[in-house]
């Protein structure tokens, strides 16, 4: 286990794993709570003295929201967080998770220390602090950031975390990518020897935006709000590190309209700022010269990311643009042959070992790329010019047939779609495979198609003219000793290869 630092998910504020606090399972109302002039009215004595003992320490533990939680979610009207129902009739019954008390595990009024059988403060075979068992004798696990009291995954820190952004507009159908994703990731993830090990997060947000025929789709989220981050924990054999290791990956559904506007970028902006990879979803009718159906807004979003890297010249951030519901393209026939035969097949592993499969990848990627050099090639050269890690997807969460269900929905108020039939989701794990051959997760059977070249032939250019200019110095000496003759030369030899890379960068 890493003794490192953990990074909360919500705050990105760093804090020690001994250093987490608890949202305890003891939880009061106002109405457990004696008045003080009833206790007062009791004869003295021993009862009246646990009386009042008690009712202090059930003011300890009054539901209520903390402040900083509170603090927290007032930026994105309100928390997302939703709690899910017990059947049980449990203490605390009916109270929202971030109602129930945070209680500090080093406070010996809040924790017992001297629990029956053992410490109250409880850590796992590694030595993580996992739970507590609080004053009151209850157990809880729940922990929560120290310095904003957002909720912890399970394990959450004890294995390196790497943070992806998905990014799309309103309606471009995130929700329903992620969670097609995750509810597939077993399947997935066995095709490149990974072991999904998800939170009790996600299998909520899957619960609550199921995908199936004849069930409403998700609206997912209103642009000013903030999804609950989802954390997923993988096994795997590290191919770079030649190891087997566990990691975590923290996925964020951000609206693009958050991109394009000052309040947003700073309320969401952290959030991409901390992102170790990025996906964005585009959905067709942003193709302004096919549908037109919606502000491009892309181009905005490409910009508005690179002002956040701020000090970086080119973001080297590694970017999986995606086309989303190209099913919708390829019914409209504005996809080749070649393209839409591509795209209708699986995803596959490498054929020697699982892996990326970047042999039937590379093919579709150039395809896509020259469907972005014809409707969309403004968005081409901005990622082109400013990115040195991106690559081309297109994806379909549904690939179905479907129609109007009576509900209205509540962003657009427009009816929401049902699938009318099963979905049969077309590449959508395939951009993550990429982000992880870029975390070094997988490797791939042939080199990735790499096409983002103009910034990095720009730099070459810069290196060689440095190098032709000193040569051009070296040459110009009246008397060329041996040390300086093979300084010529290893300039000539510096620039012979700035060249050969510079062939082989534009060859695609």
């Amino acid at each position: 286990m890493s003794r490192e630092s953990i990074i909360c998910p919500y705050c990105f504020e760093t804090f020690r794993h001994d250093e987490v606090l608890f949202r305890a399972e003891t939880c009061y109302t106002e109405d457990d709570i004696l008045d003080d002039y009833d206790i007062d009215m009791m004869p003295d004595g021993e009862e009246k003295m646990r009386a009042r003992e008690t009712n202090e320490l059930k003011k300890a533990f009054l539901a209520g929201v903390h402040p900083r939680y509170q603090e927290f979610w007032e930026r994105y009207n309100g928390t997302t967080e939703q709690t899910r129902r017990s059947t049980s009739r449990s203490l605390g019954q009916g109270i929202e998770n971030y109602q129930k008390p945070v209680i500090n595990p080093r406070d010996p009024r809040m924790v017992r220390f001297n629990a029956p059988g053992g410490n109250g403060v409880e850590l796992d075979k590694d030595g993580f602090l996992s739970s507590v068992i609080d004053i009151m004798g209850n157990h809880t696990s729940s922990r929560v950031c120290p310095r904003c009291c957002n909720p912890l995954p399970h394990n959450y820190g004890k294995f390196p975390v790497k943070f992806i952004s998905v990014i799309g507009i309103t309606g471009a159908g995130k929700t329903v990518y992620l969670s097609s994703l995750l509810d597939n990731m077993y399947d997935y993830a066995d095709k490149i020897g990974m072991t999904p090990l998800p939170s009790e997060s996600v299998n909520f947000f899957i619960e609550l935006n199921k995908i199936a025929r004849d069930v409403v789709l998700p609206q997912g989220t209103s642009p000013e709000r903030m999804s609950q981050p989802l954390c997923y924990n993988l096994q795997y054999f590290h191919q770079g590190k030649g190891i087997r290791e566990t990691s975590t990956f923290v996925i964020y559904d951000i609206a693009g309209e958050n991109c394009v506007n000052p309040q947003g970028i700073t309320n969401f902006g952290k959030f991409i700022s901390h992102s170790d990879g990025i996906i964005i979803l585009q959905d067709p009718k942003q193709f302004k010269d096919i549908y037109g159906e919606a502000h491009t807004m892309t181009q905005s979003v490409l910009n508005t990311i690179i002002s956040l890297f701020v000090g970086k010249r080119y973001c080297d951030i590694p970017m999986a643009l995606c086309i989303s519901k190209c099913d919708r393209l390829i019914s409209d026939g504005l996809l080749g042959s070649g393209l839409i035969d591509m795209l209708s097949s699986e995803v596959k592993s490498a054929e020697d070992f699982r892996g990326f499969c970047a042999k039937d990848y590379n093919n579709i990627s150039k395809e896509i790329d020259a469907f972005y050099h014809d409707h969309d090639n403004p968005t081409r050269t901005a990622l082109k010019n400013s990115f040195d890690n991106f690559n081309y997807f297109a994806v379909s969460s549904l690939n179905c047939r479907l129609e109007e269900s009576s509900e209205i929905s509540s962003i657009d108020g427009e009816k929401i779609l049902m699938p009318a039939e099963k979905p049969h989701p077309m590449r959508i794990e395939e951009p993550l495979f990429w982000l992880f051959t870029q975390f070094g997760f997988i490797k791939s059977d042939i080199p990735i198609i790499n096409h983002a070249v103009v910034g990095r032939v720009e730099r070459l250019n810069h290196d060689k003219k440095l190098f032709m200019e000193e040569l051009q110095r070296l040459e110009s000496k009246r008397i060329i000793m041996p040390p300086t003759k093979k300084k010529i030369n290893e300039c000539k030899a510096s620039i012979d290869e700035i060249n050969r890379l510079i062939r082989e960068l534009t060859s695609y």
